[in-house]
């Protein structure tokens, strides 16, 4: 992405999704649009770039227009009130509630012309169709993992249970994110299915949550600070995100981001959702997401700004060296089908996840 250092990770302490293989802070301004555009397209601050989508430009002579969300619950509540653009740009954990309450209509796979070339893990995720239809059009992802000193940690075997090995207490910096860490405490509890949870399920995530944050030197919630912590020795072990890997690679730290670890990694998605109500052409809202889908638009993405792409043909057109620093070398449809990816959770559940979570933190606090 861009080489700034201060990272938003979509409002990672305020949204809960964390959004950003590669992420680092996306440019605030709004593109000045041109009126020629018969549709509004709202999504993340930052997606006004002509590359993702240029056929659409190149057929209706510029960009749509735009209109933006800094988070997923602004967004909800803004077309809860009335808005109605055409197209928006939700994540997999936020489809089921906006569906729900109204707000979206039915994506017609049939009008996508490389629909069969999206990363099928993707394409047929349980929170892209649901209730007998399509309701997201997947477009970019990424993953978290553990990031870890090799010169400190010998790790034997990719798993995640280094870091709730005894031998490394106190060394370890996790981030502050229910979300992630619900799904790292569900794994490493070995609960058979993350979204069908019974209570000896919740017991067990609740007690893997509080060693995970005993063996914790700190939860963080600025990722260059914990990457700061990583090049000093502070911690040898962090949760983080491929740009931290490769910055302190960049400066010389011994590090290695698990790629394949034995639990499968935690990714998250996010895609185009056709609005209800919105009154543009509904064929040009397919074109600006078939224009964002070829091939092109997803080398631009991978380069400019690291995210994956939906459209495996995408990988080919990008410099292996580049996917290979953001670590999309390889079968990228094998990797993403091992994933875990983040997707809507039951509201219940969702809060008695957060609520398992403030425990593991007070509990900490207290000893």
């Amino acid at each position: 992405m861009q080489q700034r250092n201060s990272v938003s990770r979509r409002q990672f302490t305020r949204g809960g999704l964390l959004a950003g293989l590669g992420l680092v802070l996306m440019p605030l301004h709004a593109r000045v649009t041109r009126a020629a555009s018969g549709i509004t397209y709202y999504t993340w601050a930052g997606y006004d770039v002509p590359d993702f989508h240029k056929a659409y430009d190149d057929k209706y002579g510029g960009e749509p227009n735009y209109s933006f969300f800094s988070d997923s619950e602004e967004a909800f509540q803004k077309l809860r009130q009335g808005f109605h653009p055409d197209l928006a740009h939700p994540c997999l954990p936020h489809v089921k509630r906006w569906k729900e309450a109204g707000l979206l209509k039915p994506v017609d796979p049939a009008r996508i012309a490389a629909w069969n070339d999206l990363v099928p893990a993707m394409r047929d995720n349980a929170g892209v169709a649901f209730d007998d239809a399509h309701w997201i059009v997947p477009w970019e992802w990424g993953a978290s993992s553990l990031i870890y000193r090799t010169d400190k940690i010998a790790a034997a075997e990719e798993t995640y249970a280094l870091l709730i090995d005894p031998a490394n207490k106190g060394k370890v910096a996790i981030p502050d994110n229910t979300d992630e860490m619900a799904m790292l405490a569900t794994l490493l509890a070995k609960v058979k299915d993350p979204y069908t949870l019974g209570e000896e399920d919740y017991k067990a995530i609740g007690a893997m949550m509080e060693t995970l944050v005993g063996q914790s030197r700190f939860l963080w919630s600025d990722p260059t600070a914990a990457g700061q912590s990583m090049a000093s020795g502070e911690v040898t072990l962090m949760w983080g995100w491929p740009n931290t890997w490769a910055d302190l690679v960049k400066n010389g730290t011994p590090v290695k981001f698990m790629q394949k670890p034995a639990e499968g990694m935690i990714t998250w998605m996010c895609g185009f959702a056709l609005i209800a109500g919105g009154e543009g052409p509904e064929d040009e809202a397919y074109d600006l997401i078939n224009a964002s889908l070829e091939p092109a638009a997803g080398k631009a993405l991978i380069e400019k700004y690291g995210y994956g792409h939906s459209n495996l043909k995408s990988f080919a057109e990008v410099d292996p060296k580049r996917l290979e620093a953001l670590g999309m070398s390889g079968d990228v449809a094998g990797f993403l089908a091992k994933s875990n990816f983040l997707r809507a959770r039951a509201e219940d559940q969702r809060q008695r996840l957060i609520e398992l979570w403030n425990k593991a933190k007070t509990n900490a606090a207290v000893q």
